[in-house]
């Protein structure tokens, strides 16, 4: 009986990452408009290994930092994505499919982060600090 109980739940609730979204990295590919380039880059949780395979930058969040990151994938691409700055689309470090995030909703995702250093009393990663001055370029 147990074991059909949580067999049963196992098919509701699907496999850990079953939104699609990778469990420890995300590497992000800028796919809007740009006048000059915008950083492509990872971010990963502290347990990942994967990132460190791309050659891409590569950012390291602590726990709550990377549920928001998490939260932040849309499973799909919004209307009108790719015509702005900022959007970006999400893979998993071996390229295949994580989800996609507006320009808008990046700047959110850049701000909380940095927030999230200052509280913490840390410096913000240089990465985070070019992301924010490249996404206050961009109309909002």
């Amino acid at each position: 009986m147990r074991a059909l109980v949580v067999l049963l739940l196992a098919s509701i609730s699907g496999p850990v990452g079953a939104s699609g979204t990778p469990e420890n990295c995300i590497c992000f590919e800028h796919v809007g408009i740009q006048d000059k380039p915008m950083p492509d880059f990872c971010l990963s949780s502290r347990d990942c290994t994967a990132c460190a395979k791309t050659e891409t930058e590569t950012l390291v969040l602590p726990t709550p930092e990377w549920a928001s990151v998490q939260a932040s994938l849309r499973p799909a691409a919004p209307p009108g994505f790719g015509q702005r700055l900022g959007d970006y689309i999400a893979r998993a470090p071996d390229g295949s499919a994580a989800g996609a995030i507006d320009g808008e909703a990046m700047r959110g995702l850049v701000r909380s982060l940095i927030a999230s250093a200052e509280r913490r009393n840390a410096v913000p990663a240089p990465l985070l600090l070019r992301l924010q001055a490249r996404l206050q370029d961009a109309p909002h």
